[in-house]
């Protein structure tokens, strides 16, 4: 899943949003533009930070939108103490590990 560049749609975002903690709280509500401006902003940082770990294109592209899909999924339990660009390079540290696992099984 690819997220087009959309930025003729945030010259008029509220500057409010800009704030982290008003930015997670419309997050929690559900607000779907702070989500596509979030995953317009991150998603090709995370991605070559995800292929930084996995050296593979297929595989980085899995991972963030994993990561994305896990943010849409848990939106409503996001801390709004918590740095989001943090969370985001963590949850993308932690499917990196969970794919690399799920691709070779621990051996003895």
């Amino acid at each position: 899943m690819y997220f087009p560049l959309i930025l003729e749609s945030f010259k008029s975002f509220p500057s409010r949003l800009f704030k982290v903690d008003a930015f997670i709280k419309h997050l929690k509500k559900g607000n779907e533009a702070v989500y596509v401006y979030l995953a317009t902003k991150y998603h090709k940082k995370l991605f070559i930070y995800a292929l930084s770990l996995t050296k593979d294109h297929a595989d980085a592209q899995d991972i963030v939108q994993n990561v994305f899909l896990t943010v849409w999924k848990y939106h409503k339990r996001l801390n709004t103490t918590y740095s989001i660009k943090n969370f985001l390079y963590k949850t993308t540290y932690n499917e990196f590990v969970s794919h690399y696992h799920k691709k070779e099984p621990f051996q003895n």
